[in-house]
């Protein structure tokens, strides 16, 4: 019973990252030539560096998923969880489609607080998870503050 429980919260994370990606990967798509216009921080990370970082941040959420999936604990968290990912997809759509930074800065922001609550929430009720997910707080926090210096020099 306890492997079947595992099973479940794997593909269910799974299924939840690869949405998340897919759309995502959808959005950042759209106009590169933009993007590599804009004036960027010497602290950008490369686009090697992004993809590693962001592989990384899908696999701990995915182990995040997964243990609230097994634990049954749907609600708030998971359902919080899931907001984050229509930020981050909605965050690569205003950037990279619409290609407005300030209103990047916008949903950054609400990211960020959404994944601050969440680990609040996670360091209160399972250190495990709050171990687990501040990796990915601070990658929100980390594009909140290269994206507020991406739309003050461009």
């Amino acid at each position: 019973m306890d492997t079947v429980k595992k099973l479940t919260g794997l593909t269910v994370a799974l299924f939840c990252v690869l949405l998340v990606a897919s759309a995502g990967q959808f959005c950042v798509n759209a106009d590169l030539k933009w993007y590599s216009s804009l004036v960027k921080p010497f602290f950008m990370p490369t686009p090697l560096g992004f993809t590693f970082t962001v592989t990384v941040v899908y696999a701990l959420c995915i182990a995040v998923i997964t243990r609230l999936v097994v634990g049954k604990r749907f609600f708030p968290s998971l359902t919080v969880l899931a907001l984050t990912g229509v930020l981050a997809v909605l965050f690569l759509f205003v950037v990279f489609r619409l290609r407005n930074l300030y209103g990047g800065v916008v949903v950054a922001v609400a990211l960020f607080l959404l994944s601050a609550a969440l680990e609040v929430r996670f360091v209160v009720k399972d250190w495990v998870l709050a171990a687990v997910y501040a990796p990915v707080a601070l990658f929100n926090a980390f594009c909140l503050v290269l994206t507020s210096v991406l739309a003050m020099t461009n």
